[in-house]
């Protein structure tokens, strides 16, 4: 058996699997090649579940940055906007005094 599945064996649960790491050939039974693809199957989904949880922490990360930029970009724009705002009545505020002012000249 290779490294990595005498790994497997022996991590699955924190259980060493002796019946099954020492299982010849000869000696092996159906039952124990079940129990045997059980273990690895068993040792895969944990692997997919670790890396399904790390790429889901890792999407779940970009998109709260993607959302506080958002927010960012919001607040710039709002705060564009007022001061645009403020900046078109203050000039229209001067025109009508200068108009107030000429007209109260004549």
């Amino acid at each position: 058996m290779t490294n990595y599945f005498m790994h497997l064996f022996q991590a699955s649960h924190g259980k060493f699997h002796s019946k099954l790491v020492l299982a010849s050939l000869e000696t092996a039974t159906d039952a124990n090649y079940a129990a045997i693809l059980g273990v690895i199957g068993h040792e895969y989904f944990l692997v997919y579940i670790v890396e399904l949880q790390k790429h889901t922490d890792e999407a779940a990360a970009k998109v709260n940055v993607v959302l506080a930029r958002t927010e960012e970009q919001g607040q710039m724009i709002e705060s564009l906007h007022t001061s645009e705002m403020k900046s078109q009545c203050d000039e229209k505020k001067s025109d009508f005094i200068f108009c107030q002012k000429f007209l109260g000249e004549m």
